[in-house]
């Protein structure tokens, strides 16, 4: 079961014999909270991201939770600017491409994950606005450019942050109220 299934009331059994990944935690907030809480923990010292404890940091968690955190409007449960360092720190300067640590070498799936991950926390917007150029947006959801998941009218469902807000992007899909505690 995937984890934002945790988010569901519906799915809500606690009795031990029933239970799995999928639906052994509370619903509602408080599984966000929860589900939060871990992939916010997933920060290393270094600023990026791991798939689970002990662990080193991979450019491609950027994503992966990046994704999940943005989906229940938790981007702000980690620090963006060590996070978008730490991408950047895994460019390759010379060849081009984003490695999955700094030093290693570059390839297609990380730099595809880095730059969604970087997009996410709104770092390439800011360097747009710099350069003068527009950088699209990446869709937490689908991981494709927000216009042409507009374009496609593609739907999901997301969750507000707890102050009861949703990121401009996510506006669109059904929003179900994550700052209402249960």
């Amino acid at each position: 079961a995937h984890s934002l299934h945790l988010l569901n009331d519906e799915n809500n059994d606690t009795d031990p014999k029933n239970t799995h990944g999928g639906n052994a935690s509370p619903g509602g907030r408080a599984g966000a909270d929860l589900l939060s809480w871990w992939l916010a923990e997933r920060q290393c010292d270094s600023g990026g991201l791991n798939g689970r404890p002990e662990k080193q940091a991979d450019v491609c968690y950027s994503w992966w939770i990046l994704s999940a955190l943005s989906i229940m409007g938790r981007v702000d449960w980690i620090n963006r600017k060590k996070l978008g360092q730490f991408i950047l720190n895994c460019q390759d300067d010379d060849d081009g491409g984003i490695a999955d640590r700094p030093g290693d070498m570059p390839d297609v799936y990380h730099t595809f994950f880095g730059l969604a991950g970087l997009s996410l926390i709104g770092f390439l917007g800011d360097v747009g606005e710099k350069e003068g150029r527009v950088y699209r947006e990446v869709d937490p959801v689908f991981a494709l450019p927000v216009d042409v998941v507009r374009g496609m009218g593609l739907k999901a469902q997301v969750v507000s942050g707890m102050d009861g807000r949703v990121e401009e992007r996510l506006k669109s899909y059904s929003v179900l109220d994550g700052s209402s505690g249960r």
